[in-house]
C-alpha cells in the first residue's frame, strides 16, 4: 500500500511513453534498402531513421525520414538552439549522398558550433539569410 508521502522507493519498472527510432548505418548502401515494403507506417505520414554514429562526430543528430505517399527520403539534421529542437533539412537522397551530406555537416558544425559542440548560430537563419541577400544582389545587378 503506497502512500504519497511514502519513503521508500518504487520498484516497479518504469514505463516508456515512447518508442524510439530505428537506426541505420550511415551509408548509402543502407539507405537504398530503406522501401516502401521493408517500412511500416502505420498512420504515420514518415518514418525517421536515425543514423549509428557517435555522439561526438558532426554527424550527431542527423536521420533520414522516409515519405510514405512520394517515397523521398530527405536528410534531415536536428539540434538545439535557444533551448528548443530544431531542424534543417540538408538535401534529399540520392540528389545527395553520404560523402556530400558528411561534407555539409562538418562545414555547418565549423561554422555554427563551439569548440564543445554547442549551437551558436541557427543555420535555417544563415540559409534564410544567404536566400536574400542573393535575391538582394541580383534584383541591383539588373
Amino acid at each position: 500500500m503506497n502512500k504519497k508521502l511514502d519513503t521508500k522507493l518504487e520498484l516497479n519498472d518504469i514505463k516508456q511513453t515512447r518508442t524510439k527510432r530505428k537506426t541505420v548505418p550511415f551509408r548509402d548502401s543502407a539507405i537504398d534498402k530503406i522501401t516502401k515494403t521493408t517500412t511500416e507506417f502505420g498512420a504515420k505520414k514518415y518514418v525517421a531513421y536515425n543514423f549509428d554514429v557517435s555522439k561526438g562526430s558532426s554527424l550527431k543528430g542527423l536521420m533520414i525520414k522516409f515519405y510514405k505517399q512520394t517515397e523521398k527520403k530527405s536528410f534531415v539534421l536536428s539540434f538545439w538552439f535557444n533551448n528548443r529542437n530544431e531542424y534543417y533539412i540538408v538535401g534529399t537522397y540520392p540528389n545527395l549522398r553520404c560523402k556530400e551530406v558528411e561534407k555539409i555537416c562538418l562545414d555547418l558544425a565549423s561554422t555554427h558550433q563551439d569548440d564543445r559542440g554547442l549551437w551558436i548560430k541557427n543555420p535555417n537563419k544563415t540559409r534564410a539569410d544567404e536566400k536574400r541577400f542573393s535575391e538582394i544582389n541580383f534584383t541591383y545587378s539588373r
